[in-house]
């Protein structure tokens, strides 16, 4: 068991969502780098005990141990982890890695969507076992997002009353509070930290190590990258409020610099969204007129070959060897008709493909684009009915002319036999 006075092992526990990994790595990052930037994003939700380490310039070193949240669902589990479960991963954590004694517990709460810890039976032994004489601290998160009864952030009064109805309604029997706070009395006060809060009334992470540690040196004077973490206790030095409207002005400076760029692209898209919508309606016109041209064609082709079948089937019709010429003619007609089907459904592919082209990603388009193939196809079923009756009238004019080249024939043939007689 490692009891060096200059390592710190810390460990973090508390809701899901509540902020915890970014905590963490606020502190982490600060202690690395040490240089004002925009806040820690938002991080995947945790899975296993996760540890971090963070040196200190006075040689300390802290040692976090970042656990998975309580009444959280983890990616392909049905159910969450129980407080009992995270216990025991961090007991086992503490096993392999030479049973260290923890220091601190600091227990995260999500002000906006606080739900009640339980801690009975083993969980609550498991919890003895881990941090028997063990600093707790409480951080209530989120304070940016809780806004009052009109709609409003809240006042560091409002505040103040919200935290302590959390507190009271997370104290019920059998709870983590309500352990903390009735079950551990004889081992120091509990600090409490809130987020999000006004700038008269914060501590960054870098004030709640100093806290916790006073002989701590991290960065000198150097902001952390994270939301502030605001403390309940009153702030008065005014060189610690000034630096700190300094790091106001200049986010705000940069947040005006970020917006105008947002504007100046916001334009840039309106104008290239003008360019596209006219350019799309310039080829949604080129295609319609290609298509109404295609169908012209078509329907003069169309026409052309059935003036060419009529004039071929009256040339036939009037030929002796009607019979032999017969198949020869229903092939030549059958095989124009095809030759004109396959010539139009090429082009209407062709025209389709065109507008698929032309309008990739608009859903204006697709709309018209379904529209316009509709058409197509109740003007292709009513071309092909067309066809089809065309071809019922040549059929039946072919049985008609056959039925009288038959009796012509039978007429010759008794013309032919009277003469003999």
């Amino acid at each position: 068991m490692s009891n060096d006075p200059k390592e710190h092992t810390i460990a973090v526990i508390g809701e899901f969502d509540a902020g915890k990994t970014t905590f963490i790595k606020a502190v982490r990052d600060a202690a690395n780098i040490g240089i004002i930037g925009s806040p820690v994003a938002e991080e995947a939700p945790t899975l296993s005990i996760e540890e971090y380490k963070v040196p200190l310039l006075d040689g300390q070193t802290l040692t976090f141990l970042d656990t998975p949240g309580f009444d959280g669902y983890q990616a392909g589990s049905e159910s969450a982890k129980t407080t009992e479960e995270i216990l025991q991963m961090l007991e086992e954590h503490l096993d392999a890695n030479g049973s260290r004694t923890v220091s601190h517990v600091l227990v995260f709460l999500n002000a906006i969507d606080t739900a009640t810890t339980e801690l009975k039976g083993r969980a609550r032994r498991t919890f003895e076992r881990l941090f028997p004489n063990s600093k707790v601290v409480y951080i209530t998160t989120r304070w940016d997002q809780v806004e009052n009864d009109d709609g409003l952030p809240v006042t560091i009064d409002e505040a103040k009353s919200k935290e302590e109805s959390i507190y009271a309604a997370g104290r019920t029997s059998g709870s983590l509070l309500e352990y903390l706070h009735d079950n551990r009395e004889n081992r120091g006060d509990v600090l409490r930290f809130r987020s999000g809060l006004p700038i008269d009334a914060y501590s960054s992470p870098h004030d709640i190590v100093q806290k916790l540690f006073p002989t701590a040196r991290q960065v000198s004077d150097a902001p952390f990258k994270e939301v502030p973490l605001a403390t309940t206790e009153e702030r008065d030095d005014l060189s610690h409020l000034t630096s700190k409207c300094d790091l106001l002005l200049r986010e705000k400076a940069v947040f005006l610099q970020e917006k105008e760029v947002f504007r100046q692209e916001q334009e840039m898209f309106l104008q290239e969204k003008g360019a596209f919508l006219q350019e799309f309606k310039e080829m949604a016109e080129q295609a319609r007129l290609e298509a109404e041209a295609g169908r012209k064609e078509l329907a003069a082709e169309m026409k052309r070959n059935q003036l060419e079948a009529q004039k071929l089937a009256d040339a036939n019709f009037e030929k002796f060897q009607f019979q032999k010429e017969r198949g020869a003619y229903e092939k030549k007609v059958k095989e124009d008709m095809e030759r004109a089907e396959k010539r139009w459904l090429v082009d209407l592919e062709q025209l389709k493909e065109e507008a698929r082209r032309n309008a990739i990603n608009s859903a204006e388009w697709r709309k018209m684009q379904a529209d316009y193939e509709k058409r197509l196809e109740n003007q292709e079923a009513m071309l092909l009915e067309k066809f089809r009756r065309q071809e019922r009238d040549i059929q039946y004019e072919m049985e008609r002319q056959e039925r009288r080249f038959q009796e012509q024939t039978m007429q010759i043939r008794h013309e032919l036999e009277a003469r003999r007689r």
